[in-house]
């Protein structure tokens, strides 16, 4: 959930105040525009979010796509670095195969499901019934 919510709000900044197309998101917009990549992390961030809230184990897609947008995006600005387009992209490539690499992580971290709660008592007087513990009434003995 931390995940796809930080990569949606990585996202949106890209939509509100898109970048120069220069260096390594000069490549992009050559794709698509940046805005058009932008929603890549728009709806990584939305299968993320939505695979927090299924059954554990079945949380896989939602990890593959908070990995796909760190990915592109690191894949194009090396692209951009090695070319020469964008020198310093290198730095941006950093970034974003660390990004990638603790989403890595975070998909290896075992998932534990919380275990169930103390049974509430059944009937008026809980599970033994109206008798009481000892099965002979208030008080008394057996």
């Amino acid at each position: 959930m931390i995940l796809g919510a930080f990569e949606g709000a990585w996202g949106v900044s890209y939509l509100v105040e898109p970048p120069a197309a220069a260096g390594g998101t000069g490549v992009l917009a050559d794709y698509g525009g940046v805005g058009a990549w932008a929603w890549l992390w728009v709806a990584g961030a939305v299968v993320a979010c939505g695979a927090a809230f299924v059954r554990i184990g079945r949380d896989g897609a939602g990890f593959v796509a908070a990995l796909v947008p760190p990915a592109v995006w690191s894949l194009v600005y090396a692209a951009a670095a090695v070319s020469g387009d964008h020198p310093r992209g290198g730095a941006a490539v950093v970034l974003y195969a660390a990004w990638s690499a603790i989403v890595m992580w975070a998909a290896t971290v075992p998932e534990f499901s919380m275990p169930k709660g103390p049974k509430a008592p059944r009937g008026p007087r809980g599970p033994r019934g109206p008798a009481g513990p000892t099965g002979a009434g208030k008080g008394g003995r057996a």
